[in-house]
């Protein structure tokens, strides 16, 4: 994981803030202690820090997320197979699909 590191005994969670938002964030990076020696216990740790600290910087670039092209605005995927939809959204892009890639699996065993 970028952004996890160990000093002395202590694991660490670290974000360099970007160049062109610095002066808004006020800081060039976010630095803070997981407070465990634990690697594990670490890792959980640092990643909720680090979407925290993300989300603190996609705020400040004013970003808002567009749940209409995340969900279903885009054109559909060629060589897509009626019936393996979600939502209007392809699982798969039928006999290419990693899931179907051993050209012996049919779309009937993918997924």
């Amino acid at each position: 994981m970028d952004g996890f590191y160990r000093r002395g005994d202590v694991w660490w969670a670290r974000l360099a803030v970007p160049a062109r938002l610095r002066q808004a964030a006020g800081r060039r990076e976010f630095v803070q202690s997981c407070r465990t020696t634990d690697k594990h216990a670490g890792r959980v740790v640092a990643a909720a820090l680090l979407a925290r600290w993300r989300r603190q910087l996609f705020e400040l670039e004013g970003g808002q997320v567009d749940i209409e092209k995340l969900v279903g605005g885009g054109p559909r995927a060629p060589n897509t197979a009626p019936g393996w939809e979600v939502g209007g959204k392809a699982l798969f892009r039928g006999a290419g699909c990693i899931l179907c890639k051993p050209r012996w699996l049919t779309q009937d065993a993918c997924l």
